[in-house]
């Protein structure tokens, strides 16, 4: 763990996937803060996490877009990766992160783990992770959610 710039990581993350976003005329926006909050952390981790999230929401995402947000209060950091694509039947929803859980309406290869590794990094930060679809604000596609602890700047 280190002290990292969470605007850092994510514009790691997004390197090369706006080429495959892309290819599938799909538009992947970012919306990050011109000071980037800083966390104590494992870039390399957390940007595993992004790059996981951004990923499915491209394979699951015929048109639109996919929208990755980074918000900030006082206490802790949110991370948002939105998209526009087939959603998430409300039945898989309570497995969606346990390990080699393969939702129903899913034709894509994959292992079912990628969510659960997510949630595990996630919770080592200190953090939360969570779905909700359809995403409230737009009432369809699905919106991925996590939050981590802010660092807190200690007293001399």
């Amino acid at each position: 763990m280190a002290d990292l710039s969470l605007n850092g990581v994510i514009t790691r993350s997004l390197e090369g996937l706006d080429i495959v976003a892309a290819k599938k005329g799909l538009k992947l926006l970012a919306e990050l803060p011109e000071q980037s909050p800083v966390i104590s952390g494992s870039a390399r981790r957390l940007q595993q996490v992004i790059t996981n999230l951004i990923n499915n929401a491209i394979n699951y995402t015929k048109e639109g877009e996919i929208k990755i947000r980074l918000l900030e209060n006082s206490d802790e950091i949110r991370v948002e990766v939105s998209d526009t694509g087939i959603g998430i039947p409300p039945q898989d929803l309570p497995r969606l992160f346990d390990e080699f859980y393969r939702g129903s309406n899913v034709e894509t290869k994959g292992s079912g783990l990628g969510l659960s590794i997510a949630r595990m990094i996630i919770n080592a930060h200190g953090g939360k992770i969570w779905v909700e679809s359809p995403n409230l604000a737009t009432g369809h596609g699905s919106i991925f959610i996590f939050t981590i602890p802010k660092k807190q700047n200690k007293p001399n």
